[in-house]
């Protein structure tokens, strides 16, 4: 495994590094990174969490379902553009976050921060790496998606020391600054003098070929069935992660527990980033995936049965672990269902779903986490869970068999 990332590392550093800057940069538009200003958005609008909670989930809805129209361009225009554009948005998205007057001006600079970071970002990203590679396919979106886990563990220690030293509305400013200049001078060092994507063999859709291709999905019920495979596991995190008091104090533990279970939680994410680009490059991410949700199932069973906080830290391990094999799964299952060429539209819907998922989550569990209803839902999600994994091997398994009889038959 050590060998076959350093032959890659070797054979394209540019554009494994370009895959790298864009996760890396998306933490700008995550959950983790906005959650740290909360209590300065709320002092500033005099509002309190929950209607904060009622924004962010608006905001977010409202950007999962422009991703849906705008995520399909990384199939038709270079994606260098694409970067480069969204990158300004984004920094335009940070200079009015910073200048924030009212409930109006943050709803909408939490849609273009999880519109431009959230979503486009990491489809730029995830789109270079499942287009540029085929056979270390997994390891590239692999070792692309640490870049995700390394502003996962930078950005909040760092961001906690600047807040005490500087003005919030400051950071945001220097946080445009960042977007604006850094960001897309990185990206052209190491993609802009030469045409590194010229060497991908695939042929760019047209606008009428991607509404298509986008009905056909729609009207899918296997690409369905996948997708909410996929959108599981951020769903089940949204909704630990926001209402995590309540989980706390139904299970009786601190929150200095809850805040140690994250060191395991990015360990895991980043474990799981490194082993499951092998895994996928040597089996296919679609006799992987029906195994996905597994150990998110015998989790949840714990946290049913057990208080000890053992459990605690093995939920959050265990996320974070199925967060990470999740993204990374998902993209290569979309090259490897519908080719490189059109990748990037059906994971564009994909994280529109997620995105969907992610803010209806915090509503959603807030009557999941009391005494009474935490066994029923817990119970209730077991079984989802478990169906969405039978199908999901069915379908697959089903898929390959078909596809192996065309292959016969065009020899023939």
């Amino acid at each position: 495994m050590k060998n076959s990332y350093f032959n890659l590392l070797k054979k394209s550093p540019q554009v494994v590094s370009y895959g790298v800057i864009h996760y890396f940069f998306s933490s700008v538009g995550q959950s983790f990174f906005l959650s740290l200003f909360i209590p300065q958005f709320c002092t500033r609008l005099a509002i309190d969490a929950a209607t904060f909670a009622y924004i962010y989930a608006v905001s977010s809805f409202a950007a999962g379902v422009l991703l849906s129209v705008i995520g399909p361009v990384v199939d038709r225009i270079d994606l260098r553009k694409c970067s480069g554009l969204f990158a300004l948005l984004a920094a335009c998205f940070c200079l009015l976050m910073g200048q924030v007057q009212s409930v109006w001006m943050l709803g909408i600079a939490i849609f273009g921060l999880r519109l431009t970071g959230q979503g486009m970002m990491p489809l730029i990203g995830a789109a270079a790496m499942g287009k540029y590679f085929k056979a270390d396919r997994g390891k590239a979106l692999s070792i692309a998606a640490l870049g995700m886990s390394v502003g996962e563990v930078l950005a909040p220690i760092g961001l906690v020391v600047l807040i005490n030293t500087f003005e919030w509305t400051t950071l945001w400013s220097a946080l445009a600054v960042i977007q604006a200049v850094v960001f897309p001078f990185i990206a052209y060092l190491l993609v802009g003098k030469v045409d590194l994507f010229a060497t991908i063999a695939t042929t760019a859709q047209s606008k009428g070929s991607s509404k298509k291709f986008i009905r056909e999905l729609l009207r899918s019920p296997s690409y369905w069935l996948y997708a909410v495979s996929l959108v599981f596991c951020p769903f089940l995190a949204a909704g630990i992660m926001i209402h995590h008091s309540s989980l706390l104090e139904i299970k009786s533990w601190s929150l200095p527990m809850y805040a140690t279970g994250f060191v395991g939680f990015g360990v895991a994410r980043i474990l799981s980033s490194i082993s499951t680009g092998p895994l996928i490059d040597r089996w296919s991410a679609s006799r992987l995936l029906p195994y996905f949700l597994w150990p998110i199932i015998m989790m949840m069973a714990c946290l049913i049965f057990v208080k000890q906080v053992w459990v605690l830290y093995l939920l959050l391990f265990v996320l974070g672990g199925s967060l990470s094999f999740g993204s990374i799964c998902g993209t290569a299952l979309w090259a490897e269902i519908y080719g490189a060429e059109r990748m990037g539209t059906a994971k564009s819907l994909n994280s529109t779903l997620m995105v969907f998922a992610c803010s209806m989550a915090p509503i959603i569990f807030v009557s999941v986490f009391t005494t009474a209803y935490l066994f029923v839902a817990m119970a209730g999600l077991i079984m989802l869970a478990i169906v969405l994994s039978l199908l999901t091997r069915f379908s697959l398994a089903r898929n390959s068999a078909t596809n192996q009889m065309k292959a016969k038959k065009a020899t023939c």
